[in-house]
């Protein structure tokens, strides 16, 4: 305990002596000044600290009056815009009149103000069926430089703004009427204007986590428009998204799926991961049942999609990295090829023997160097396996890294090796689809059906992979 009391006064002083300073120049509500000491303590309203400074202020200054000390008596009365409220009764007996000072700093409307914003922003997240929120504050350049002018002035460095009192205040009202806080992923942000009090309100898009099969070709994932403002094609994955617009209410779909399959290629089998955004929804309570039925009754034998949970925007990413970053997807191909010598069975085992794990050296394809980086690029054929439909045609079934060009790696085209390269003969891939993109995202159970795996298909003779997803191995002329 040696020198505590000598520290202990001094701290008390330091507060005091920078309170008189500050009430001097600047007649601060109790709320205002209380701020300027909002990390000293816990439990208590800045108004309530701001009482407590301004109590021991007038009990310091009296007892010096009563002893008889001037001064002391003069500071009381010039304080008085400021401590008149506190000690009505003292400042009676002392015969100074009132006098009505608006604070400078918060204008004597931040209780005002916080009743308006909670009133307008509850009755916003009902209108839009929010469940959580999160509140940011911006104050007008007058407010702030007051501020800012007397915590810097006086050093006061256990100061809080006025911005995050009220976004505490208006957070802890919200609460109260059975709203959540969610700093993360708010169903809608609100930032206040001080002291407008005007409410600015951004309404988050949901973010919907399915899979999606398109079962007929020339159709792409965006909508594609032309330099003459109509559709390239008809349809897309983009649009067949569309009936949650008016299930949600919501202004825009936008996609984001774990890479992208060509315009006339199909995906089939399990299906593309894909989180649908759903802009400005001012209905957020549909079931994901509901939201699904939507999509895939208006779109029956063209396109079909499994709707499973609402994630996050980081979750979000996590899908779209799996195939743009470190994690790229593995994917399974089937590929309908022409060989235009003809093909043997002794020639489909070489190719099967070929591609076992084969590292695939590929520059970017000319059809797509117009929105692709012209680079060479490695991705690695972990299996292939393949049966023989007719003298020039075979099935192909491809499971590879993601980002390998398939149609190149049939082709021969840019890319060593290719199919040719195995079978010495030229090869074309006539059809292509998209069986499997292997992930480990959390799915409904029965979701992924059967995909392509090990074995004898048919009686005919594979390798590694086979055809076992009916869908895959049937469909080939849609």
């Amino acid at each position: 305990m040696e020198g505590m009391e000598e520290r202990v006064a001094h701290v008390a002083s330091d507060i005091i002596v920078k309170s008189l300073q500050v009430l001097l120049e600047y007649p601060l509500c109790d709320r205002c000044l209380g701020r300027m000491f909002a990390l000293l303590g816990k439990g208590w309203s800045n108004k309530q600290r701001g009482e407590a400074i301004k109590m021991i202020i007038i009990m310091v200054l009296h007892r010096l009056a009563r002893e008889g000390d001037e001064e002391a008596s003069k500071l009381l009365e010039r304080l008085s815009a400021s401590l008149y409220n506190t000690a009505p009764r003292l400042y009676e007996e002392l015969g100074v009149e009132r006098t009505e000072i608006v604070c400078p700093l918060c204008g004597g409307v931040f209780d005002k103000v916080v009743n308006e914003v909670v009133e307008r922003a509850a009755r916003l997240l009902r209108e839009v069926e929010a469940e959580s929120f999160v509140v940011g504050a911006r104050l007008a350049e007058e407010v702030r430089g007051v501020e800012d002018s007397i915590v810097a002035n006086y050093g006061l460095v256990h100061a809080e703004s006025i911005a995050a009192e009220l976004k505490r205040e208006v957070g802890k009202r919200l609460r109260d009427l059975g709203f959540s806080v969610d700093f993360s992923n708010p169903d809608v942000t609100l930032l206040v204007e001080y002291p407008s009090g005007r409410i600015e309100a951004t309404i988050n898009p949901i973010l919907i986590l399915g899979f999606y099969k398109k079962t007929a070709r020339r159709v792409s994932q965006s909508s594609w428009i032309t330099s003459f403002g109509v559709k390239r094609y008809p349809f897309s994955v983009q649009d067949a998204y569309t009936p949650l617009l008016e299930l949600y209410k919501g202004s825009e779909i936008v996609i984001h799926a774990a890479g992208r399959e060509d315009v006339d290629v199909r995906m089939l089998g399990s299906g593309r991961p894909i989180v649908v955004e759903v802009k400005e929804p001012r209905r957020r309570r549909v079931k994901i049942e509901d939201a699904e039925r939507s999509v895939n009754d208006e779109w029956v034998g063209l396109f079909k999609t499994v709707l499973i949970e609402r994630v996050t925007r980081s979750f979000m990413r996590s899908v779209v990295k799996g195939v743009e970053g470190e994690e790229r997807h593995a994917k399974i191909y089937r590929a309908l090829v022409y060989v235009p010598d003809g093909v043997s069975h002794e020639d489909i085992e070489k190719l099967v023997e070929f591609f076992k794990g084969r590292l695939v050296r590929q520059r970017t394809p000319r059809r797509v160097r117009h929105r692709r980086a012209d680079i060479i690029r490695e991705r690695k054929v972990y299996e292939v396996s393949a049966y023989k439909i007719s003298d020039n045609l075979f099935i192909a079934f491809i499971r590879a890294e993601g980002g390998l060009y398939i149609k190149e790696l049939v082709s021969g085209e840019d890319t060593w090796p290719g199919f040719p390269d195995a079978l010495g003969k030229q090869a074309h891939c006539v059809e292509l689809d998209v069986v499997k993109v292997e992930t480990k995202l959390r799915v409904k159970e029965g979701l992924v059906s059967g995909a392509a795996r090990g074995g004898v298909s048919n009686g005919k003779a594979t390798q590694g992979l086979s055809p076992s997803h009916k869908e895959a191995s049937t469909q080939t002329h849609p």
